[in-house]
């Protein structure tokens, strides 16, 4: 029988916002609720987003409003997340590195 735990490092806003939106994107992607996990523990901001998931109030309904599709804004978000499109800011430097064209450190 296997257990899952999840753990939640500080960070201030950054890190909470960061460990808000990776949990919600990991729901939209996989189905997996960060509710499921049996543990949950959190250092700092950690601490304030494992209380937010253990009260069921980390969900997307907490992000749209009464007026807004449901269906809508997840599309939304989905396409933005997944975006297959050619990457901005950070993300050449995720896919490539940060000097694409130097040769790779010896150990």
């Amino acid at each position: 029988m296997s257990r899952v735990g999840l753990v939640l490092g500080g960070g201030g806003i950054t890190g909470a916002s960061f460990e808000m939106a990776t949990l919600m994107a990991l729901e939209l992607a996989t189905g997996w609720s960060a509710n499921d996990a049996d543990v949950i523990v959190g250092t700092s901001s950690g601490a304030f987003v494992a209380s937010l998931v253990r009260h069921d109030a980390l969900e997307l309904d907490s992000l749209v409003g009464p007026q807004d599709d449901r269906e809508d804004v997840t599309e939304r978000i989905r396409n933005h997340v997944f975006s297959k499109g050619p990457g901005t800011g950070i993300v050449p430097w995720v896919r490539h590195g940060a000097s694409p064209g130097a040769p790779p450190r010896a150990l």
